[in-house]
């Protein structure tokens, strides 16, 4: 029995395989084309995102590129759309381009797509990235400046669905700061994981929650400590909020999954 299991799911394997070869379609990228600064955490690296404003009726789609990096910047040449056509979902086609950890400077960017070329500067200083691009309707820079998030920096939600748990979340508030948050004032700004207005606080969102708080403190304590109070805070109030701690580390701590 378990061999004919076996064998059923390597032959589906199989054939899901060649649809999925027979399905890819390349195509010239006949869209305008966004794209937007992403900072990897923990790594640094810098990475470009770009989406086709075309949306198509699969979400799987990717653009196709080629880029180099020369001794001024960056060159990058959009050579199609490849159309998977696997996944039935609507969305546009995109991809993402690694540039590693880029010392703070000015880097001269250029974008080819067919005839149109974009021309413009990448300028990468230790609090923020900037892109000043030419105007041009075919490319569409989503978020420029992209602040950095600084060291020592955690961020989060907590989530609840009535307002007598109110005094248990400033409950929760305290706690934390008794293990070592500093509240402190961040630029205002686009963070890419959260935003910053202007009175320098974190602008709040609810995620399906009837109540939230959105959070965002200095924390330079063992990062490691925020797991075990989350675990044992989840323990002793039993899921009554929802709870997420990240940090500028790139770890995730919740208190509960959901």
């Amino acid at each position: 029995m378990y061999e004919r299991l076996l064998k059923f799911a390597l032959i589906l394997l199989c054939l899901m395989a060649i649809i999925g070869c027979d399905s890819v379609v390349h195509k010239e990228v006949e869209t305008y084309i966004n794209f937007c600064l992403l900072e990897e955490l923990p790594s640094r690296n810098v990475q470009m995102y770009f989406e086709t404003v075309r949306v198509y009726g699969h979400c799987d789609n990717t653009i196709d590129l080629s880029w180099r990096q020369t001794s001024k910047g960056f060159d990058i040449t959009f050579k199609g759309v490849i159309e998977n056509n696997m996944l039935p979902a609507i969305g546009p086609a995109t991809t993402t381009i690694d540039l590693g950890v880029l010392n703070t400077g000015t880097y001269q960017l250029s974008l080819r797509n067919e005839h149109v070329v974009l021309l413009g500067e990448l300028f990468v200083f230790s609090d923020k990235f900037t892109i000043v691009i030419n105007s041009n309707p075919a490319f569409n820079i989503l978020n420029s400046p992209l602040n950095r998030i600084p060291e020592h920096t955690i961020w989060g939600l907590v989530g609840y669905h009535t307002e007598e748990t109110t005094p248990l979340v400033q409950s929760f508030f305290s706690e934390l700061i008794k293990l070592g948050a500093i509240q402190k004032s961040f630029a205002p700004g686009n963070y890419n994981k959260f935003e910053i207005d202007d009175n320098g606080d974190i602008i709040n969102y609810n995620a399906g929650f009837w109540f939230s708080q959105a959070f965002i403190f200095y924390y330079s304590e063992d990062t490691s400590d925020l797991d075990k109070f989350l675990e044992q805070w989840s323990n002793l109030h039993d899921k009554i909020m929802y709870i997420s701690i990240y940090t500028d580390k790139g770890e995730e701590f919740f208190s509960w999954m959901y």
